[in-house]
Order: structure tokens, then sequence, then C-alpha cells
């Protein structure tokens, strides 16, 4: 038998591995899914068009196309440098409220709204979650985008560092050199 306060030591000891692995722990964005997971974390996806350098895009066959009770056109997943970092839910606008209402209540008060109200924004553990009306589609889509901040910052990055390469090598093909106006 241990003495009373080896005991205590012990117990407080493994309490304190046991939190700290808690706080170690990353949480779930999305259905399981974790910022940087590799395409693989997916189950048979399909690649979908995206105009968006760096960016490929693809979604799940056989995806349960639903937020709660809400249903969903499509939900795309999106990777940069081969790992996800924002994954959009699109849905009919019919719905808007109805997720916005579920977003409040998961998140809080969103911390911005555009002046006409088709754009909500809130941050959550490196996660902006945006809810957009768009309006001038007139096919009545609605988004709620999940991002990676991180993975965001990295991709403008990488795709400033493209564009200013592109117009480097633009400029070395133009007679005259850079500077020829």
């Amino acid at each position: 038998m241990l003495p009373k306060g080896l005991v205590g030591v012990v117990l407080l000891t493994v309490f304190l591995a046991m939190a700290g692995a808690a706080a170690n722990e990353k949480e779930a964005v999305f259905r399981g899914l974790f910022w940087g997971d590799p395409l693989d974390a997916l189950e048979e996806v399909i690649s979908v068009p995206l105009d968006e350098a760096g960016v490929t895009a693809y979604v799940k066959r056989g995806d349960r196309l639903e937020l709660g009770p809400v249903p969903l056109e499509w939900i795309t997943y999106d990777f940069f440098q081969e790992k996800l970092f924002r994954i959009t839910l699109k849905f009919d606008h019919s719905h808007f409220t109805d997720i916005l209402e579920m977003f409040r209540v998961r998140y809080g008060m969103e911390l911005e709204t555009n002046m006409i109200g088709s754009h909500y924004y809130w941050e959550q553990n490196g996660t902006s979650i945006s809810l957009i009306w768009p309006l001038m589609r007139d096919d009545y889509i609605s988004f709620a985008v999940f991002e990676d901040m991180a993975g965001a910052r990295a991709l403008a990055l990488w795709q400033r560092e493209e564009d200013l390469l592109e117009a480097e090598q633009q400029a070395k093909t133009k007679e005259g050199g850079a500077w020829d106006w």
C-alpha cells in the first residue's frame, strides 16, 4: 500500500498528464476531418474544376448532404499543397436563416456582418467561418465556408509569389526590358 501523500502525487500526475494530452488534441473541423489532412482522409473523391491558383477541389462520392436538418446542394473540400484547408457547403437561399441560427447557437453572435446582411463572419480556434448570400447570383445558392486561417495565409502568399514570378517572366520577354512602357 502506498502512503497517502504518494497516492495524492500519483493521482495529481495522472490528472495533469490527461489534461495535457486533452489540451494538445486537435479539434476536428468537420465530420472528423482536421485542417492539414491529406486527400486520402476522404474516401472516394471526385475532382471538381476550381479556378483558383494552387487549389484543388473535390467532392466525396456518397457524402451526407445535410447540415443538421438543412439539406445541402453539395460540399467541396479544397486542398493547398495536398493539405485540407477549406470546406464549402452550398445550399439553397431558402435555408439561409436556418443556417444563420445554427451558427449563432454554435459559434455565438457573428464578429462581422455587412450592412445588407448577406455576409456573416466568425472565428473559432484558427478557423474562419463565413456565411454568404451572394447577391449577384441567380441560381439561389448560398455558401458556408470554413477555412483554416493559417492555410489561407499560406495560399495567399504562394499566389502572390506566383503572380510576381509570372510578371517577372513577362517583363523578361518584352522587347526593351521590364521598364519599356
